[in-house]
């Protein structure tokens, strides 16, 4: 009799730990990916109980946390990072981010420049520095201004200046169409004159 109790029991413990492990394996986040006809994949990626949506040149990004958290965290100096807060305060201050980097830099090129020590080479190489980031600063305000032409209340352009980097661009708005986000992509490449499979759109709202 003991021995059909302990038999009973562990096949009991056994069904528990199957149902446990079933339900944790299910309860995780949840990605649903379509492809627009001719033109880029996008992944829209559920974690918890935000919803990030991510579109990108030429493929699928699934993204949830950071990096757009729900539009989350952008790393280094313009590609930057952002607590995954909402509303136009977090547009505001990283758009303010954005700013300053670049003002950074051409600070930094400018006391090149107007420094006595400073080489014919350090003095030509910052003057064509400043020049890119000047180009730049205006570039990213005429694309800003014609995505918020399209009726969206907030929009940040975080540029990577490295070649083979990404351009991120953050729109205020609770649901990103496939078409409207290659919009916008459309926008900045023309704008930035930057290839549109360097660069990803975010919604945040």
């Amino acid at each position: 009799m003991v021995k059909r109790q302990t038999v009973w029991l562990s096949t009991m413990m056994v069904l528990s730990l199957m149902l446990i492990g079933y339900y944790t394996m299910n309860s995780g986040a949840q990605t649903a990916t379509t492809k627009t006809s001719g033109g880029p994949s996008v992944t829209t990626s559920t974690v918890g109980p935000q919803a990030s949506n991510t579109t990108t040149g030429n493929a699928a990004s699934s993204v949830g946390g950071t990096k757009a958290g729900t539009s989350g965290s952008q790393s280094g100096s313009t590609s930057g990072t952002a607590t995954p807060t909402s509303g136009t305060d977090w547009f505001t201050n990283y758009q303010t981010q954005v700013e300053q980097n670049i003002a950074k830099k051409e600070g930094v090129a400018e006391q090149i420049i107007g420094s006595s020590s400073s080489s014919t080479a350090q003095i030509n190489q910052a003057q064509q520095q400043l020049r890119q980031y000047m180009n730049l600063d205006g570039a990213m305000m005429q694309a800003r201004q014609a995505i918020l032409g399209e009726g969206y209340q907030n929009c940040v352009i975080v540029p990577n200046e490295n070649p083979q980097g990404l351009t991120q661009v953050y729109v205020q708005t609770k649901k990103l169409t496939p078409t409207a986000a290659v919009k916008v992509m459309n926008i900045v490449s023309q704008q930035m004159n930057i290839p549109m499979n360097q660069i990803v759109v975010h919604q945040h709202a």
